[in-house]
């Protein structure tokens, strides 16, 4: 895969979202349909970051948000989840935790992050086999 259909809504909603929760990392999970070699972003489901760590530097989507996603996405032909979640102090690039804390092949993974007084937001597919993050181009 090597481009990521974001609506112009949902990246807007990723804004708000990251804004409202700064200085804390903002986080949720995203419902992706893979279509013909494009992640195409249906829909964000925020969360609340419930991380035990320090939630300016890290973030963990809600366990039960986890769940209840994986449930529906069963009934949803050709849907897998990502994830989003926000860098208030840094850049819309993936973190050493993140790294570390990837752990699925081929998830999406999209980083909000302000810059020159908006929110940038930049897409990365996570190759296991590599072991880091792959950046790909977003398109509206």
């Amino acid at each position: 895969m090597s481009v990521c259909v974001l609506p112009e809504q949902i990246r807007a909603d990723m804004a708000r979202l990251a804004e409202a929760a700064t200085p804390h990392e903002a986080c949720g999970l995203l419902v992706v349909a893979l279509d013909r070699g494009r992640y195409v972003i249906r829909r964000l489901l925020p969360s609340d970051n419930v991380t035990a760590l320090n939630p300016t530097a890290h973030f963990e989507v809600d366990p039960a948000l986890i769940l209840s996603t994986q449930r529906a996405l069963r009934s949803e032909a050709g849907a897998v989840m990502g994830v989003w979640h926000s860098h208030p102090s840094g850049a819309a690039i993936p973190s050493e935790t993140d790294r570390a804390r990837a752990t699925d092949h081929r998830q999406l993974w999209l980083i909000s992050a302000p810059r020159a007084g908006v929110w940038d937001t930049r897409a990365y597919e996570f190759l296991a086999d590599m072991g880091d993050f792959h950046p790909i181009m977003i398109q509206p």
